[in-house]
Formats: C-alpha cells, sequence, structure tokens
C-alpha cells in the first residue's frame, strides 16, 4: 500500500499494489510534466469545478506518508511548489482534474511498471483520502470529482449536455433509466450507486 488510509468513516475495498524501495526516489530526477500534453488530456480550456470537501490536511499527509517533498512532488506533475502549498495551506484548492493528475502522476512514479487499471485504482483511492467524503454521503458530483472529471467530459460520455448533467448532479431533473449504466461505468460504480448518490442530491434540503 502506498498510503496508510486514517481518514475516518471511509470504507476501502480498492486493492493497492506495492511499490519497490526505491520507487520514491524516482520523484527526485523526474522533469517537469508537458503542460500541452497534459492541458489536452485533461480538459484543455474548458471551465474547471473544485471539488467539495478536498481537505488541505489530508492533501499533506497523503505527500508525507509516501516521503515526497512538495518541490519533488512539483517537479513530477508540473504543478508549482507555491500552488502546492497554498493547496495545503488550504489558501487555495485544485480543479478536480488537476488533482486527479497529480494523484496519477504519484502513482505511475511509485509503480512505473503498474497496469493500467492498477494505476486507476491506485489514483481512485488517493483522490478520496483527500476527498474525505463518506461513500454513503457522495452525490453524483462527489463522485465525478473523485473520478477527476469535469462536468463537460462526463457529460460527453453520457452524450448529453453540460447542462443536462448539471441539472441531474442537482437532483432538478429526473433520472433516466438508460444513463444508469453509463453513469456506472464513467464513474466506475454499482448501477445502485448511482442511484443512490443521485437520490441524495434530489432529497437534500434546499438551504444546504
Amino acid at each position: 500500500m502506498l498510503y496508510r488510509n486514517t481518514t475516518p468513516n471511509y470504507r476501502d475495498t480498492t486493492p493497492t499494489f506495492s511499490t519497490g524501495a526505491t520507487s520514491t526516489a524516482r520523484f527526485e530526477g523526474n522533469d517537469m510534466a508537458d503542460n500541452t500534453r497534459r492541458s489536452r488530456r485533461y480538459g484543455g480550456l474548458v471551465a474547471r469545478s473544485v471539488p467539495r470537501g478536498f481537505s488541505p490536511a489530508a492533501f499533506m499527509n497523503a505527500r508525507e506518508e509516501i516521503g515526497v517533498s512538495r518541490s519533488a512532488l512539483a517537479r513530477v506533475t508540473g504543478v508549482g511548489v507555491s500552488t502546492i502549498s497554498g493547496w495545503e495551506r488550504g489558501e487555495n484548492e485544485p480543479t478536480v482534474d488537476r488533482l486527479w493528475m497529480v494523484w496519477e502522476r504519484v502513482a505511475r512514479e511509485l509503480a512505473p511498471n503498474a497496469e493500467e487499471v492498477q494505476i486507476r485504482e491506485e489514483t481512485d483511492r488517493f483522490m478520496a483520502l483527500v476527498i474525505p467524503i463518506p461513500a454513503q454521503e457522495r452525490d453524483l458530483a462527489d463522485w465525478r470529482g473523485i473520478r477527476g472529471m469535469l462536468q463537460p467530459t462526463l457529460a460527453g460520455d453520457l452524450e448529453i449536455s453540460t447542462m443536462s448533467l448539471s441539472n441531474l448532479e442537482r437532483g432538478v431533473s429526473p433520472l433516466q433509466d438508460s444513463l444508469v449504466p453509463r453513469l456506472a461505468e464513467s464513474l466506475r460504480l454499482t448501477e445502485a450507486e448511482v442511484r443512490a448518490a443521485y437520490s441524495r442530491a434530489r432529497d437534500r434540503p434546499l438551504l444546504i
């Protein structure tokens, strides 16, 4: 396991992969990530969203638990040291796609020979640790954030408009049965989890 899970109320059943003793040393010798490639992959210039429930303390704990300095993390991910410091002090918050990119790069650096499914599972786990909303309280927007997806990205997967997805995430439009399996596939959830997440948004009091 790359990171010891100390987050309360989070049930993590995702398998993790082990890393060699020299894995974290790879952080010290990597060049900055290519910003153009990352922009294309993670949404380019489309509007971005900040995840609900992001925990600066959990982010810092995750980084420290794997023995990576801020400067090393900056070199690997292309995110500035001052930006990472700001996240950890709660002065600003990362967007969901940028946060996903950071932990995906961490997972790849710590286990360079891991298969893609393992990288994705480990990134999912990191994201759930730094956005510590208990699974039983997550709505569709929370799950999208934990999966590092922008609204336009998920809307594209579902072949619906961003506005339609926004209404769905807020529970103001009905969840069509035809969308349930597609949401489950995109968000890596069961269909029951999709329906439960939708219901939480639909039934949420207006003043929350």
